[in-house]
């Protein structure tokens, strides 16, 4: 090609200008197939949609709806043995009773062969089957309570009886009802509206879910001497080895913190505004999720929840010895 020729395509004599010319072109068709691709990511996300990644019915999904996904998987590998029980384990059954509250008979009234009368005198086998249910709910108790007020003879003064501790108002409801309300509503999370519900069907009683807030309440105030003793034992030097934790939530729209304490045969949770409002007085090794406030608690052998048993071993073998030493070479060369 002659030099004074000029190329259509590119009109860059030099080097420089013709690198640049297509760098140019380069980040312009960029830009260009950007707007392409970002309606087609979105346009994906669209059609990838469905009720357990939107906010969308599940009825919408239609034909289409995706396999139910397990959100845990277990980490046990397979086993030969066969499923169900296994050999030495002790089932439960559901079995006849010696003792039946209530027994009926029934006899056949005529023979089949020839269509004679029978008799019970006639029964020559038994066959017996039982069936297990509840009687049906019955009806509320009433205890009435009657203090009277007497007319001394002698000085003419009047005294007057005195009220069962816990009776204070002209109706209400008695421990025992307050006490299945907590059971129900505090530990199988049934809602009170619900729960009131479920005494009026069930017993008739007509307890807004008010009254259960303050059957519930009564029923705490009653339980705290066991609690207080629950959280002594837990506390002390009964228990070896205690768990502690807390953890944050809202009450009336305030954020407060659940901590608790526990041990395999006992828990005592509680309320507190702070987080930092540990328990104090607390003795043995606890296991916490390393939570820096836990570290400074004193009289107590601090160990995180993921410290390796090794260490723990150690920790119990420290606490043998007379003073507080660090690991030696030979703990450390043993990976202790």
């Amino acid at each position: 090609m002659a030099q004074d020729t000029k190329s259509p395509f590119l009109p860059f004599s030099d080097i420089a200008g013709r690198a640049a010319y297509f760098e140019a072109a380069y980040l312009k068709q960029l830009e260009v197939n950007t707007a392409p691709e970002q309606r087609i990511d979105a346009l994906e996300r669209q059609v990838a949609l469905n009720s357990k990644t939107s906010s969308r019915p599940p009825s919408s999904d239609g034909l289409k709806k995706p396999p139910a996904v397990k959100r845990t998987q277990s980490l046990r590998g397979k086993s030969d043995r066969k499923t169900g029980g296994q050999p030495g384990h002790k089932g439960k059954t559901l079995r006849q009773t010696a003792t039946p509250d209530h027994v009926i008979n029934h006899y056949p009234e005529i023979c089949n062969a020839c269509g004679a009368a029978l008799l019970a005198s006639m029964a020559e086998k038994i066959v017996v089957r039982q069936v297990v249910d509840l009687p049906a709910p019955p009806p509320p108790e009433v205890t009435e309570h009657r203090v009277y007020q007497c007319r001394c003879g002698q000085c003419d003064a009047v005294t007057r009886g005195a009220f069962p501790e816990g009776i204070s108002a002209p109706v209400q409801y008695g421990p025992r009802i307050a006490g299945i309300a907590s059971y129900l509503q505090t530990y199988h999370c049934i809602p009170q509206d619900r729960l009131s519900l479920m005494l009026s069907d069930l017993f008739g009683l007509s307890a807004v879910p008010a009254t259960l807030a303050r059957l519930i309440e009564r029923t705490a105030d009653r339980l705290q001497p066991f609690a207080r003793a629950v959280c002594e034992g837990l506390s002390g030097p009964q228990v070896a080895v205690k768990h502690l934790d807390e953890t944050g939530f809202r009450v009336a729209g305030k954020t407060q913190w659940l901590h608790v304490i526990c041990s395999p045969l006992l828990s005592h949770f509680r309320i507190s505004s702070r987080r930092g409002d540990l328990l104090t007085g607390v003795c043995g090794l606890v296991m916490h999720d390393h939570w820096a406030p836990y570290f400074k608690m004193e009289g107590v052998w601090s160990c995180p929840a993921y410290v390796p048993v090794s260490q723990l071993i150690y920790a119990a073998f420290r606490s043998k010895a007379k003073g507080f030493l660090p690991p030696s070479d030979e703990w450390r060369r043993r990976g202790l």
